[in-house]
């Protein structure tokens, strides 16, 4: 049969584009011709990627070599990124593109004039979908005429492909300078002032006042963090490794005792905290119900980590893991299982190899009934039931760590609604200790 042909589009091929590369090194060569595109530079070489069984395209800016891509391909599978001026989804409408699939990562809507064209959305978490469907006022059945949630991919098999030995991380651990019974705690993501906060400063503040710990900063500390750390003294409990490669991302994972995650924002799925769990580490993050709040659909709280909101509790989760280390190792693995199950790709991309098929063949473009058949039989993952269920499980998750507010408390929020724009619903937090549930 003629190869399904894919251009798989982000802004950049590399970095923050694993999906793109995942979903290209993994999806079946024999049914699909993947071409993975990046608008911009990208930040891995182009002979590296084609090393790793990828097709790369970099536009570096031209729009019409773009133009030409789209008149070649059966489907043309886009991020958001986007959307908001639909430029992007424009030009495929009229190169005739005959299937358009929007990958959301942050739950918004697209317009009218574009939206009756595309075939369908895949968000990238249960929590971006809930948003989702607040957002745009719609029911769980009418969100599931043309949405779907299918999580981002984490690249398991390479994690476990490129473990570092134990003598290769004692001898990384040492080149940073941390004792055999000091705690190395780490911090991966961008200097971006959306994404920092003082918490997890805080956090080591408390933490080193009960164990002696370090935290590692991998991706860049912005000014006024590194102002911060002077002002707290822990000089001497900071290491800022700087921007990793996906090698020493690699190693620094499966070096550390602990993730921490914390963020203004929350996360609309949270890779960092996913790859965390591939190499079995367990993670402590914070809630963020007033906006993206992905990280607790990720991390089940007393079985693949800790979700701490104060830097009291969360120094206190990272101080039980470290005096119950079966706790810790077992917590990693559970992640790893989670993360292998979920989010590794060669889990997940059946399904996302079954919506293309499905998709093609409602416009009569695809009539192999072996390759119906046998796609028939895959399952979709999340379910359609595991999406609707989810309003449910979620708020069960938050009763944990929120209590509704008082009607004085809700009057306050209301003010500061009027006055300052803060966020619609209001959580208070129940106390200021580790919720620890049974443990296995």
């Amino acid at each position: 049969m003629q190869k399904i042909r894919v251009l798989a589009f982000i802004d950049r091929l590399g970095v923050g584009a694993s999906y793109v590369q995942l979903y290209s090194q993994y999806m079946n060569k024999n049914y699909f011709d993947v071409t993975a595109c990046g608008m911009f530079d990208s930040d891995v070489n182009e002979e590296t990627l084609r090393n790793q069984g990828i097709k790369p395209e970099v536009l570096h800016g031209d729009f019409s070599r773009l133009e030409k891509l789209l008149k070649e391909v059966d489907i043309f599978h886009f991020t958001e990124f986007y959307s908001h001026n639909c430029r992007i989804a424009r030009m495929a409408v009229e190169a005739g593109v005959p299937v358009l699939i929007e990958r959301n990562i942050f739950g918004y809507s697209m317009p009218q004039d574009v939206e009756k064209h595309i075939d369908l959305h895949l968000l990238v978490s249960k929590d971006v979908a809930y948003t989702y469907m607040r957002r745009a006022k719609m029911s769980v059945d009418d969100f599931l005429v043309k949405n779907a949630v299918l999580y981002e991919p984490i690249g398991v098999e390479g994690f476990e492909k490129n473990r570092p030995s134990e003598k290769e991380v004692s001898n990384f651990r040492s080149s940073l300078g941390i004792d055999d019974d000091a705690t190395l705690v780490c911090r991966v993501g961008r200097p971006d002032i959306a994404k920092w906060s003082p918490f997890v400063i805080q956090m080591l503040w408390y933490l080193v006042r009960k164990i002696p710990a370090k935290l590692l900063i991998v991706g860049g500390t912005p000014g006024w963090v590194s102002e911060k750390i002077r002002k707290y003294h822990l000089e001497k409990n900071v290491i800022d490794f700087g921007v990793a490669s996906e090698e020493e991302l690699v190693k620094i994972y499966y070096s550390i005792d602990v993730l921490t995650h914390c963020s203004r924002i929350g996360e609309s799925f949270g890779r960092t905290i996913g790859e965390a769990m591939a190499a079995k580490k367990p993670v402590v993050v914070n809630s963020t119900p007033w906006l993206d709040n992905a990280q607790i659909e990720l991390v089940d709280n007393g079985i693949t980590g800790f979700v701490a909101n104060t830097p009291e509790t969360s120094a206190e989760a990272v101080a039980f893991l470290t005096d119950h280390p079966h706790d810790r190792l077992e917590m990693g693995f559970q992640g790893y299982r989670k993360a292998k199950a979920h989010y590794d790709p060669r889990s997940n991309i059946k399904a996302l190899e079954k919506y293309y098929v499905e998709l093609l063949e409602r416009k009569k473009m695809l009539n192999n009934k072996e390759l119906l058949s046998e796609y028939m039989a895959v399952p979709y993952f999340p379910s359609s039931y595991d999406v609707r269920k989810y309003p449910i499980e979620y708020q069960k998750r938050l009763k944990n760590y929120f209590d509704s507010p008082s009607l004085l408390q809700r009057s306050w929020i209301k003010f500061k609604q009027y006055t300052q724009q803060r966020p619609r619903r209001g959580y208070i937090l129940k106390d200021t200790h580790l919720h620890i549930p049974p443990i296995f």
